[in-house]
């Protein structure tokens, strides 16, 4: 889906603040409101490399598609359940 089939609206614009190694904008209040954001939530980003556009979605509302199933994008797992299936290495 090209650009032209989207449809978007100037909200507000922020500036962004040294943290670290990265950059802290705060998320204007129609934009939190609108996908559902509180204190606390998960932030999913994804960026568009052609058109340099990020997306920001509230990861607990989000799900990826695996075929079979849809699972919600801020799922977690146990760490013994992430070691199980982590693939095996061959030792030399």
């Amino acid at each position: 889906m090209g650009l032209n089939k989207l449809s978007f609206r100037f909200v507000d614009k922020m500036v962004a603040y040294q943290h670290g190694g990265s950059l802290r904008v705060t998320i204007p209040a129609p934009i939190a409101e609108s996908l559902g954001l509180a204190p606390g939530d998960p932030v999913a980003f994804f960026k568009e490399e052609s058109f340099g556009i990020a997306l920001i979605i509230n990861a607990r509302k989000a799900k990826i598609d695996l075929g079979f199933e849809k699972i919600p994008l801020a799922f977690s797992i146990s760490k013994d359940t992430a070691e199980q299936l982590r693939p095996h290495q061959k030792r030399t």
